[in-house]
């Protein structure tokens, strides 16, 4: 029993040393945690823009404290404090999106999801200070509605082996593209859908917040005039039927109908709770419709 133990223990660790070879080709462990000490500043006299380039390899890393307390933070900390150039930021914008189409070759998914991550604030520079054209705004919004509809990794938090939160971190970049003016109500419309296709996940109950972010860019939506009141109450109408159910009282002999259950309500939860405390008038008149709606879960 002793040495299957150490054979998976070695296997666990040969399948972290290739998740991270891309990484370690760039940056030693020690570098990575320096750049962090150091408030994220690259080793030597190396340019910024250089190293964010190099740091992509380092993305889907397998340790925690460097995946997300390392490379997140310093992305985070480099485009939020207007560190970076544009063409260095356009690169990144292409090289994440290409991580999220490819993200069959992820079976680990720590790539993927925190290529979401960073997108979204790489998305977020777009909407403070406009560098993409139409076209890749058009990418953007295809590549991130494409990635969210096809997710079926649902994991959350990991004690040692840290976040890796798909649904919620794509729901991120959809809150920055709803907060675009760029946006265009037929971009809004895909987004929409493609939200709706996570809303309740039959094989799995959410438990790691990600109603309430699914629940967020749809607000904005609405709030920018992307979508109509119209739209919106035909999308929740549509999450609201019971089907395959005849009614909402047939799931509880199901595993999967419960599954719905849970999630649908959660999501219409997070709606109303986000929308019923303001003043505005198209959210007051959307809470309304939500509250109704809530009681034809019970």
């Amino acid at each position: 029993m002793q040495r299957i133990f150490f054979l998976l223990l070695a296997v666990c660790f040969s399948a972290a040393g290739s998740e991270n070879s891309g990484c370690n080709n760039q940056f030693s462990d020690q570098q990575l945690f320096a750049i962090k000490a150091e408030q994220f500043q690259p080793p030597g006299e190396e340019d910024i823009n250089q190293a964010a380039i190099r740091l992509l390899a380092c993305v889907g890393h397998s340790n925690p404290s460097i995946r997300d307390g390392v490379v997140y933070e310093a992305y985070q900390h480099w485009l939020r404090n207007n560190l970076l150039d544009t063409a260095s930021i356009r690169q990144l914008f292409i090289a994440l999106l290409d991580n999220l189409d490819k993200s069959a070759s992820d079976p680990a998914q720590f790539r993927s999801a925190f290529s979401a991550l960073i997108l979204a604030e790489v998305v977020r520079v777009d909407r403070i200070s406009p560098y993409l054209n139409t076209a890749e705004h058009q990418q953007a919004v295809d590549g991130v509605a494409r990635f969210m509809a096809q997710i079926t990794d649902y994991r959350g938090f990991d004690q040692l082996q840290g976040w890796r939160h798909s649904v919620a971190h794509t729901a991120d970049i959809m809150l920055q593209l709803s907060l675009n003016p760029a946006l265009t109500a037929a971009q809004a419309d895909v987004l929409l859908k493609a939200i709706g296709q996570q809303v309740a996940p039959q094989q799995h109950f959410y438990h790691y917040g990600e109603p309430k972010r699914l629940a967020l860019p749809v607000l904005y939506l609405l709030l920018n005039d992307k979508i109509s009141s119209d739209s919106l109450t035909k999308h929740l109408q549509a999450l609201a039927a019971p089907a395959p159910f005849s009614d909402w009282q047939q799931v509880y002999q199901h595993q999967h109908g419960l599954a719905k259950l849970h999630n649908t309500t959660a999501y219409f939860a997070a709606l109303y709770i986000l929308s019923s405390g303001s003043q505005n008038a198209r959210l007051q008149t959307l809470a309304t419709e939500l509250a109704a709606i809530l009681k034809t879960f019970n």
